[in-house]
């Protein structure tokens, strides 16, 4: 998609997708943590939590006007740690459904970040007429 100032972008914001995303995986940390899930769901929460950070600084940097590419790099990073910690879960737990689809939901976000990256990062504010 060509920007107004003549660049690529990708259609769709990083932080539209991660604070939900990040939202879910805190929620899911949580309860996991409230059963018994330990360490795995310390990590889960603070992933969850890391990743409604870089979302809402990317947010205030896109509305500042700035680049926010470190924190779609930075997402990208988390997601990437979470999906490998869920997948070593998934492995242990005889493929227990919950970390199944968060898993799923984190290569979806890996998928959508690589796209967001890939097309020059976000679409820059629509300038008022």
């Amino acid at each position: 998609m060509r920007g107004e100032e003549g660049g690529r972008h990708a259609r769709l914001h990083d932080f539209c997708l991660t604070i939900p995303f990040g939202g879910v995986t805190l929620l899911a940390g949580a309860v996991s943590l409230i059963f018994g899930s330990g360490e795995v769901g310390g990590l889960i929460t603070l992933s969850g939590a890391a990743l409604c950070a870089c979302a809402l600084l990317s947010l205030k940097a896109w509305k500042a006007g700035l680049s926010s590419a470190q924190y779609t790099a930075a997402s990208t990073g988390v997601t990437t740690g979470l999906c490998a910690l869920l997948w070593r879960d998934f492995q242990q737990r005889g493929r227990a459904v919950a970390p199944a689809l968060l898993l799923a939901l984190g290569v979806a976000m890996l998928v959508f970040y690589i796209y967001n990256i890939c097309s020059g990062g976000n679409p820059p504010k629509r300038k008022a007429e």
